[in-house]
């Protein structure tokens, strides 16, 4: 297939691709994926802000309140609109159940259809896992995420749309937090990217980002730090420089 026509957000995200960010509570990781997903809805790249070509996000907020989402996306769809090429807010969705769903359950299955078939997105952010799905009783955490995950990859394959899940970190060793994903190990191998995010004890305005897993394929080009923005919400820092293919060369926008 054409490339241009594959690639979902520059340097992170292809048509069926499948991403994984993970974080410890308070982490950052509904803003960060909320603001990926409006930027990207009105054609800017949410980390280098260069212009891309605007997709249709759907959000599945599984756990914030009204107020929460209100506070960074109102604002940042406000800001966007000043320099969006071609700004159009329905491309962009918020589709709010913050008791949570059951992925296995016939009716949640089928609300979260219906809000994909309506929207028809190109990228989904979904989070945080834990609250996508319930352990059956004997049922083992790999047992539980299976079933998850095969869910997720009917609905992908069907509607062909790229993935984002927000995960929350495990618990670690020793006072250490371990970033990769919380219960079934199948978590680790199931993306093509798994990001892990790291905030500065130094600089709350600071986050660094790795990798729980390599990147499986090519093309994968996170930055380096996340840092707050004032307007922009977050903005991207690569130690080289930004990478070509992240946007429209010479025309970040600030």
């Amino acid at each position: 297939l054409d490339a241009g026509v594959d690639v979902v957000i520059p340097g992170m995200l292809n048509r069926g691709w499948r991403t994984i960010i993970v974080a410890a509570e308070g982490g950052s990781k509904s803003t960060i994926l909320r603001t990926i997903g409006i930027s990207a809805s009105q054609g800017l790249h949410p980390f280098s802000h260069r212009p891309i070509p605007p997709i249709r996000v759907l959000i599945v907020d599984l756990e914030n309140p009204k107020e929460a989402i209100l506070e960074t996306g109102a604002k940042l769809m406000r800001y966007v609109k000043l320099f969006s090429p071609d700004y159009d807010p329905t491309r962009f969705k918020v589709f709010r159940r913050p008791g949570g769903i059951d992925l296995r359950k016939a009716k949640d299955k089928a609300d979260l259809r219906r809000e994909i078939d309506a929207h028809r997105p190109d990228l989904v952010c979904i989070g945080p896992v834990i609250k996508m799905y319930q352990r059956k009783g004997g049922e083992t955490y790999e047992e539980s995420a299976d079933a998850a995950m095969y869910e997720l990859d009917q609905l992908r394959v069907r509607y062909n749309f790229a993935l984002m899940l927000e995960h929350h970190a495990a618990k670690g060793h020793q006072g250490q937090r371990d970033m990769t994903p919380f219960g079934s190990q199948r978590w680790m191998s199931w993306p093509e990217a798994g990001k892990s995010l790291y905030a500065s004890k130094d600089d709350p305005t600071t986050i660094r980002v790795d990798t729980f897993r390599g990147d499986r394929l090519l093309g994968i080009a996170w930055p380096n730090k996340i840092i707050r923005h004032p307007d922009w919400i977050i903005n991207g820092i690569w130690d080289d420089g930004i990478p070509e293919g992240v946007g429209q060369p010479g025309k970040r926008i600030s």
